[in-house]
């Protein structure tokens, strides 16, 4: 199930799975800053084409520099896009209703080729990989 407001099951399995966030490290900057280090990196950059509609826009990014970038990082690497991006081999993902109530299309590469069918995976919940056995008595029951 999707998240669309964060509350209910979403807000008392976050609360209490807190710890494993700690595990994240967070770091301001340019992608050039970040350590080569071996990690799972989610790439969402201003889009190529509709990215100049952005408070930090697209219009200095080097594109070509960024999917090197993407290509030389250690780990699993997942990049989001919009369709029409041509800067990586992306894949169709799923149609996304923008705030502008307009459908465009998400794209990904990854340098995992599991083949997820187009699904979203589970965040939250059994069907997740961070669920364990014994979070059952923290859920919230619906």
């Amino acid at each position: 199930w999707a998240v669309t407001r964060f509350e209910g099951r979403a807000r008392t399995y976050a609360a209490a799975n807190v710890d494993a966030g700690r595990a994240f490290t967070y770091q301001q900057g340019t992608y050039r800053d970040a350590p080569d280090v071996e990690a799972c990196w989610f790439i969402d950059p201003p889009y190529q084409h509709v990215g100049k509609f952005y408070t930090h826009d697209c219009t200095t990014i080097d594109f070509a520099d960024l999917a090197d970038f993407c290509r030389s990082r250690r780990g699993q690497v997942i990049v989001c896009e919009q369709e029409g991006a041509d800067w990586l081999p992306f894949r169709p993902f799923m149609p996304l209703v923008s705030s502008q109530n307009t459908t465009t299309r998400e794209v990904w590469w990854t340098n995992n080729e599991a083949d997820y069918g187009g699904e979203q995976l589970a965040l939250f919940g059994p069907d997740s990989p961070l669920f364990k056995e014994d979070d059952r008595d923290q859920r919230e029951t619906p």
